[in-house]
């Protein structure tokens, strides 16, 4: 079955879904012929958007879900680098529920976010009881401890073979700096060095032996929930101590209870700021090369 139909009444032979489809929507003897199946069509959209007569129906899509895009944009690039310095991860919050119609608007956003090839497989865990939340920290703790045996067995083992100047060497050695850091901080007891008291945790996953590009979709998705908390007065910080917990030692992913063929590939945990930044601040140039 062809997927795509052409009202030849309303179709002015613009060519622009013959451009916008790859391959797909040719022009042959003067007329628009698309050839659009199951098995050849990302379900993208672009030839519904970019017809400017509404000529063309996706008989795999829902029409009534293509809404007119304004245009020029309605905010500058300077407003938009702005909003985007202004984001800061955040690891002081209110002891304040996020309510659930935001939470929903927030997983929205995510509907939008570009996934590699349109597949649209991620998924996203939200986990607000506390209880749960603690429980994933202590696993993600213990997990440091673990991680922090292996690298002080591997750094005796290069010393051993007088290999203290080696790559390797050094970072191993940021590794353990990294660990001690944070397993002080949870000794310490003043803060939890994890989710840091957050109301919610976001936990984006999604099939790990899969087509496609798994791991950027759901790091595409967990930053744009970023981005588009802010619009809700919500903040973030991204968990790359959960995520690898998650990825290399079972206790941790298997308290998920997630599909059995998923990874962890970005966590996120949020709330209302308990704290406001008032100046943004510098970054280092980027290394650019051009050609």
């Amino acid at each position: 079955m062809n997927l795509v139909s052409i009202d030849p009444n309303k179709c002015i032979q613009c060519g622009e879904c013959v451009t916008a489809c790859l391959g797909l929507i040719t022009e042959k003897d003067g007329n628009i012929v698309p050839e659009v199946h199951e098995d050849n069509c990302f379900f993208c959209g672009h030839c519904v958007s970019v017809c400017p007569t509404d000529a063309l129906v996706h008989h795999g899509l829902n029409m009534k879900a293509f809404n007119d895009i304004p245009w020029p944009i309605s905010f500058s690039p300077t407003d938009f680098l702005q909003f985007l310095r202004e984001r800061r991860s955040h690891r002081s919050f209110q002891k304040k529920k996020i309510p659930h119609d935001h939470l929903e608007l927030l997983i929205e956003a995510c509907r939008y976010a570009p996934t590699g090839s349109n597949r649209q497989k991620t998924h996203i865990l939200v986990v607000q009881e506390t209880e749960r939340i603690e429980k994933l920290a202590a696993l993600t703790i213990r997990y440091l401890y673990h991680l922090r045996d292996l690298i002080e067995k591997k750094l005796a083992r290069l010393r051993s073979e007088e290999k203290e100047g080696s790559e390797s060497y050094k970072q191993s050695m940021e590794a353990l700096n990294n660990c001690n850091n944070v397993l002080k901080r949870n000794e310490s007891g003043l803060v939890e060095p994890i989710f840091f008291n957050a109301p919610a945790v976001m936990i984006f996953h999604s099939h790990a032996k899969r087509l496609g590009t798994p791991k950027d979709d759901c790091v595409i998705a967990a930053h744009t929930v970023t981005l588009f908390a802010r619009t809700l007065g919500i903040e973030s910080c991204y968990s790359g101590a959960f995520v690898n917990a998650a990825t290399y030692y079972p206790p941790a992913l298997e308290e998920l209870h997630l599909p059995s063929d998923h990874m962890v590939y970005s966590a996120l945990f949020l709330g209302y700021p308990g704290q406001r930044y008032l100046k943004t601040v510098d970054r280092e140039p980027i290394h650019v090369k051009w050609q």
